[in-house]
């Protein structure tokens, strides 16, 4: 079970996150529930958040099941008792074996406890380690000493091969570990180093099994593409989802909605200290609604238009806040919509439930916006 949350560590996290927000979801709409509102903002963020981790959900899932195959290490390659039996395989074809000396005698500190070690000084000055251990463990310890005994510094790597600059002498080193074997190389310049790596052939070419649908993913275009996707999808759903979420028609079927004119009365009919609507001006109105909230004072702002041609009350939501009770507002236009606040110095819905319900009673529909979009843009927000 240990190693399965090792390999598949992605896995492990993308259910547990998704678990938890299932978790919060469920709290959060029993909460709404129980104060008689709509469940579709809860709908709105499961399936945003469902466009966004499912597919991660499905990749980890896929890459637990079917696994890209690694190269391993050929056994062959590395074997050998005191020498290794096949050294042109590691230090290249056109190694000479007398140069080949034991490399736990050198480096007795990294590589005394390995099986087999050895070192070849080029003619150059170029060097080459090669050393395999009992196993990985000891392998991985070997290898984090012998880094150390050179202490180089602007390393960088993949996690299997790490690069560095030798100091004080200014040449470059590379310390490779595959499986329990270890290598390190040095050299004037990076190129040096890759072209002594190319000669060392000690992996094995795996067999891809994966279905061929997995397999097409390892390409940058296909995987781009699934991302773009991905993107496109979740700001189309937060765009329409949200406006979606905080619509509300009315109920059962109007024959005959209120014209604007007849609205815009009852809006009027509705002014009082709960509810302090203020006209702009025909068809347009201003809701303002004060909060004082533990660190917070400030104010939620609504601007109602009336779409007669829709029979839409379109609104937007500006946040405006404020350090003291006596300070000027910073408006702005809040992105994003206020579904649901209610608590300690603040509840939004003792002033939009009686607009809300005279909108809906009216025959229009009532519908929140992120921005307001003009022409076919209009299609995004709504």
């Amino acid at each position: 079970m240990g190693a399965f949350f090792q390999n598949n560590l992605g896995l492990v996290i993308v259910s547990a996150v998704m678990l938890v927000a299932a978790l919060v979801l469920t709290a959060v709409a029993l909460l709404m529930r129980s104060a008689g509102l709509s469940l579709r903002p809860v709908v709105f963020v499961g399936v945003f958040f469902a466009i966004i981790c499912v597919p991660q959900l499905l990749g980890h899932g896929v890459m637990a099941v079917w696994p890209k195959a690694k190269p391993a290490v050929d056994a062959a390659a590395i074997a050998g008792v005191g020498t290794f039996a096949r050294p042109e395989s590691i230090f290249g074809a056109d190694v000479d074996r007398a140069r080949l000396q034991d490399a736990r005698a050198v480096f007795v500190e990294a590589l005394g406890g390995a099986e087999v070690a050895q070192l070849l000084i080029h003619f150059s000055g170029e060097t080459a380690v090669a050393a395999r251990f009992a196993d990985e463990e000891a392998a991985r310890a070997g290898a984090a000493a012998l880094w150390t005994m050179f202490s180089p510094r602007n390393t960088s790597g993949d996690g299997t091969t790490t690069f560095g600059t030798r100091t004080p002498i200014g040449d470059k080193i590379a310390l490779q570990r595959l499986g329990r074997a270890v290598f390190m190389w040095t050299g004037p310049d990076r190129a040096a180093i890759e072209a002594r790596m190319r000669q060392t052939r000690v992996l094995t070419t795996p067999t891809d099994i994966r279905p061929p649908w997995v397999a097409a993913f390892d390409s940058g275009r296909v995987a781009g593409g699934a991302i773009v996707i991905l993107v496109i999808l979740a700001s189309l759903w937060f765009l329409k989802g949200a406006a979606w979420a905080a619509r509300v028609q009315p109920a059962g079927i109007v024959q005959t909605p209120l014209s604007a004119a007849g609205l815009d009365q009852r809006i009027a009919a509705l002014a009082s200290p709960t509810v302090p609507v203020t006209r702009l001006s025909d068809g347009r109105w201003e809701v303002r609604v004060d909060y004082d909230t533990p660190g917070e004072v400030g104010m939620h702002r609504y601007v109602l238009e009336l779409d007669e041609s829709s029979h839409r009350v379109k609104v937007l939501e500006y946040l405006g806040r404020r350090e003291s009770p006596s300070g000027e507002y910073n408006w702005k236009l809040q992105r994003g919509i206020t579904f649901f606040r209610r608590g300690p110095g603040v509840d939004l819905q003792q002033t939009t439930g009686p607009l809300i319900r005279t909108v809906t009673d009216a025959g229009w529909t009532w519908q929140p916006l992120l921005f307001d979009a003009p022409g076919p843009l209009a299609w995004c927000a709504s």
